[in-house]
């Protein structure tokens, strides 16, 4: 009953608009800073919390959807469910030579013999 009547509380919350609501949070914040043992004290602290937990959420919201939305190599937004097209990467020691070389590194004489499976 009380989670019911929580959500219910989040959905009317949820519908108004953020905007309006933050142009209110100075004024409860400063009602909130100014104690005073009363009833209206203790309602303005809620309600500067409940204006900052929705902002906090959507700020969550419009972060998850960024990260959610990756551009793909043709610039299209693509979600995570859509894969990009895979392009062939050289494998095997040639590729790792040529890695090795751009870092100013080299590859060891072993790796020639772990890895002849791996080359073109």
């Amino acid at each position: 009953m009380i989670e019911d009547l929580l959500q219910k509380i989040a959905r009317q919350i949820m519908a108004l608009n953020e905007e309006t609501l933050t142009a209110l949070l100075p004024r409860y914040k400063e009602r909130m800073m100014a104690f005073a043992p009363t009833q209206e004290w203790e309602e303005a602290v809620v309600i500067y919390f409940l204006i900052n937990g929705l902002r906090i959420k959507n700020s969550q919201f419009n972060d998850k959807i960024r990260d959610y939305m990756v551009t793909g190599e043709d610039g299209e937004k693509m979600g995570p469910h859509l894969r990009p097209r895979l392009r062939l990467v050289k494998a095997g020691l040639a590729a790792r030579k040529e890695l090795a070389a751009k870092f100013g590194k080299s590859v060891s004489p072993g790796d020639d013999a772990e890895n002849k499976d791996l080359e073109d």
